[in-house]
């Protein structure tokens, strides 16, 4: 939707507004949580069913491993997956497993 000009009246799931000359996307975010752990050489990410119905085919602007890092570039959605260019480790500098139980959080352009 498009903010025209009453800001009383918004509709439900609301998400994008014009200011000025320019148009600006707000982020949504999706969370879960993991339940196995992740290996840093994995290029590929199963999203869970629920992500991949709320997600569709919008772009991801990042990707948020709990304190492990953040993916900002080099992404992907091939449904029901997301590809990276490079290795977790490659994005995330570490040598270990992402461990199961970390929270993962999806921004994509709504």
């Amino acid at each position: 939707m498009i903010k025209l000009g009453s800001t009383t009246i918004k509709p439900q799931g609301y998400k994008k507004v014009m200011k000025g000359d320019y148009l600006i996307w707000e982020n949504s975010i999706i969370e879960w949580i993991t339940d196995s752990k992740i290996s840093p050489n994995a290029r590929i990410i199963l999203l869970p069913d629920t992500v991949q119905k709320k997600l569709g085919n919008k772009q991801i602007v990042s990707i948020k491993f709990g304190s492990y890092g953040e993916i900002t570039e080099g992404i992907k959605v091939d449904l029901p997956f997301v590809n990276f260019d490079y290795s977790l480790s490659h994005y995330l500098n570490t040598g270990g497993y992402i461990e199961a139980g970390t929270k993962l959080t999806i921004k994509y352009k709504a």
